[in-house]
């Protein structure tokens, strides 16, 4: 027990020692500071991470359709040419009013197996 209690007493006071020449005041600095350096690492690339989220969010309504056809039952559905004619009249229409705008909007509405086969 009083072997124990030296050899703490020792560690510590070597430990916190003032003097800078000690190896394990080096090593403790340095270890200080690359904690220090990689905890800022980590902040910075985890806030740059949230910020592309919601950059990259913003653009994927580029990219997913306001509207959107779908048939209720099945994965398909078949329109006569008539029906097909005033749905594209419709959302023509729609989209070209969308924004009160100062310069004229036209609006392109297609069909097809793909995007582009429909334009």
């Amino acid at each position: 027990m009083i072997f124990k209690s030296y050899i703490y007493r020792l560690a510590v006071r070597y430990f916190f020692s003032k003097d800078s020449k000690t190896i394990v005041n080096r090593i403790n600095g340095f270890a200080f500071i690359m904690i220090v350096a990689a905890s800022a690492v980590l902040l910075i690339v985890l806030s740059a991470f949230a910020g592309l989220k919601a950059f990259g969010l913003a653009y994927t309504n580029s990219f997913d359709p306001d509207l959107k056809i779908v048939p209720e039952t099945g994965s398909y559905f078949v329109l006569k040419d008539e029906d097909l004619d005033k749905i594209r009249a419709i959302i023509k229409h729609e989209m070209e009013v969308a924004l009160p705008l100062n310069v004229p909007v036209i609006a392109e509405a297609g069909n097809g197996d793909n995007w582009l086969e429909a334009h």
